[in-house]
């Protein structure tokens, strides 16, 4: 387990320990429910007014570290999280 858990990392973990459905969460802090799957899986990275709406709709608390640099730095780690993701998503429909 990494030491911290980015901001996406932490909101899923609260969603689902919550047992809100993406869709609820993201209509409540005003965004569509892609968006809030992006910043999930760490492909989006979100102002700080979209942050504290995300906070507001869970009702719960979050560690913030912005000194780490948000990744991915390179175009060929952007593909490589991008390639990622669609591989997660399709899996995730398929459950459906």
């Amino acid at each position: 387990m990494k030491d911290q858990e980015s901001f996406g990392e932490q909101i899923k973990r609260h969603r689902l320990a919550t047992g809100m459905l993406i869709g609820g969460v993201a209509h409540s802090a005003e965004i569509t429910p892609q968006y809030l799957g992006m910043i999930e899986a760490g492909f989006a990275n979100p102002t700080q007014v979209i942050m504290g709406k995300i906070i507001g709709a869970l009702n719960c608390a979050i560690m913030l570290d912005f000194n780490t640099p948000f990744p991915p730095d390179t175009e060929q780690e952007r593909k490589a999280l991008k390639r990622k993701y669609q591989a997660k998503l399709k899996r995730e429909l398929k459950k459906k």
